[in-house]
């Protein structure tokens, strides 16, 4: 998770601090998510991943 959201935000060029204002979050919680050093509640990642231009999908086991 940290990995793909400091590669979705290096690819869109965007400084941690861009991300965080248009996601409505700290810098500090994006800080955090790239560390891996916590997880964001559901609402925060959404909300970041949008701003990356991708989305959360969440699916149950065996399904396509």
């Amino acid at each position: 998770m940290s990995a793909t959201v400091t590669d979705l935000r290096r690819a869109k060029k965007m400084s941690r601090r861009l991300l965080a204002e248009r996601a409505g979050v700290a810098e500090s919680t994006i800080a955090s998510i790239e560390s891996g050093r916590n997880l964001p509640n559901i609402t925060t990642f959404e909300a970041v991943l949008y701003e990356l231009g991708s989305e959360l999908v969440v699916r149950r086991y065996g399904e396509e």
